[in-house]
């Protein structure tokens, strides 16, 4: 079989990784303020008006990876800016909190083959991707954005010079957005955001720089239309910020019980996962018949917070369950379309005292489900925020290949494997995602237009 640790996208993030430690490790990164100069203009401002009718009236932007805790930090903690737009909320990311499934959510387009670009094909029993072009093949997501930095030469640069990637990204906004005709909203993609908080760079300048930008911006279209700029920022997912994390021994303790890790599912003692860099959770096929047994072994690996995993007879209950042995069951309503969370032992997601919230106010129906909308009022500030909803369409819905098992590792621990494991060792890391947990789920949604209010991925619209 073909061993995790030797998939090609590994190697391929090994490889970034390396380019960026070599580039950076041994110095202090720089204030982007100081090395990002200001933005040219391309267009004199009388060219400009000619076509102001025809200019976009909303800007939109999807920042990869940006945590609402780091927005909220410079809007109102500090108000250093981002002062003029409307308190930052919340748009709590999918479960697992990762980029490719949640953007999908988001846009409304459909579900992407896997939770990432490397995934196992239950239909086709064997692991897909991994290769350069797999890794530089854009979404569906991706195609409905104007502009997006998605080649591979960009990738690495985001990682190797972050600060000079972003100068490139917001120059090539302000350039495309000014040049776009005939379109209400333009939606731009950056990649710059993830990838400071993945290695430990300074986002709350870089948000800050933004900003800056996008004031000037503000100002140009102001004198060329008379009339204010809409701007909207979005993001897919947030950062525990918990710096380099211990490595779970998930694999190994598998191993140690018996079970092949590979490409493939034969037999009741193979289990298939990929780690598509470095995250905290994992995915985990196996043959139905050994789901018990494989969630008994990963329940009991180092620095797991919870697993998740459906019940074989019935497919609308998933279980949630912590290594203290409390358990809980997540349900879906069919016939009503609501959710529900129903401890059997003690109360892993710490849940009841949300539900006694729910029920003073009316908001669970007598079997004790509610709708995605009151999960999100009354848990999006929780450690586990909306999770009933999150736990079912994370097992069900946001790929078109689902897990029957997905590990949600604690804060401060992490998966990954092969040369990203050893290269990960290298290199200063700001932190991760992927687990149920608020730091990497929070992502954010804020404009400049109208208040927004707490959301999850799949209720973000215009």
């Amino acid at each position: 079989m073909v061993m995790i640790n030797r998939n090609r996208l590994g190697q391929t993030f090994a490889l970034l990784m390396l380019s960026s430690s070599l580039a950076v490790s041994g110095r202090v990164q720089a204030d982007p303020l100081q090395v990002i100069d200001s933005l040219p203009t391309d267009e004199s401002l009388d060219a400009l008006k000619a076509v102001a009718e025809q200019l976009p009236k909303r800007l939109v932007i999807a920042l990869d990876g940006l945590a609402y805790d780091d927005v909220l930090k410079v809007q109102t903690t500090e108000k250093r800016c981002m002062q003029s737009f409307y308190p930052a909320s919340r748009a709590v990311s999918t479960y697992p909190s990762l980029s490719d499934i949640a953007w999908a959510d988001m846009l409304r387009v459909a579900p992407p083959a896997g939770y990432q670009r490397y995934y196992y094909s239950t239909r086709r029993n064997q692991i897909i991707g991994g290769s350069l072009a797999d890794m530089g093949n854009p979404q569906e997501y991706e195609h409905r954005m104007h502009l997006v930095f998605d080649k591979l030469s960009q990738h690495a640069k985001a990682y190797v010079a972050s600060f000079k990637m972003a100068k490139t990204e917001i120059r090539g906004i302000t350039e495309k957005f000014f040049e776009s005709r005939n379109t209400k909203n333009f939606y731009a993609y950056m990649l710059t955001t993830d990838t400071v908080g993945h290695t430990a760079g300074d986002m709350e300048g870089l948000i800050c720089y933004l900003d800056e930008n996008l004031q000037r911006m503000q100002a140009k279209y102001k004198a060329v239309t008379g009339r204010d700029l809409e701007i909207a920022l979005m993001s897919d997912h947030g950062n525990n910020h918990a710096n380099q994390g211990k490595l779970t021994n998930l694999k190994e303790n598998l191993r140690d019980h018996g079970f092949e890790i590979g490409s493939h599912i034969v037999g009741p003692k193979d289990v298939a996962f990929t780690t598509g860099g470095i995250l905290t959770s994992a995915s985990v096929f196996m043959k139905p018949e050994s789901l018990a047994s494989v969630a008994e072994v990963a329940i009991q690996s180092t620095g797991v917070d919870l697993i998740t995993y459906v019940d074989q007879n019935d497919a609308s209950t998933v279980y949630v369950r912590k290594p203290n042995g409390d358990i809980a069951r997540v349900i879906f309503d069919r016939a009503s379309g609501r959710y529900g969370y129903a401890p059997v032992v003690g109360d892993p997601l710490s849940y009841l005292p949300v539900m006694e919230a729910m029920r003073a106010a009316g908001k669970l129906d007598e079997k004790g489900f509610a709708t995605d909308v009151d999960w999100v009022t009354y848990s999006s500030g929780h450690y586990y925020p909306v999770a009933p909803v999150r736990v079912y369409r994370g097992h069900h819905e946001i790929t078109r290949n689902p897990a029957p098992l997905i590990v949600s590792l604690a804060d401060g621990w992490e998966i990954t494997y092969g040369f990203v494991k050893a290269i990960s060792r290298m290199h200063k890391r700001g932190g991760t995602h992927g687990a149920l947990s608020a730091g990497g789920s929070n992502g954010v949604v804020i404009t400049n237009y109208k208040p927004t209010q707490d959301v999850y991925t799949a209720q973000v619209s215009d």
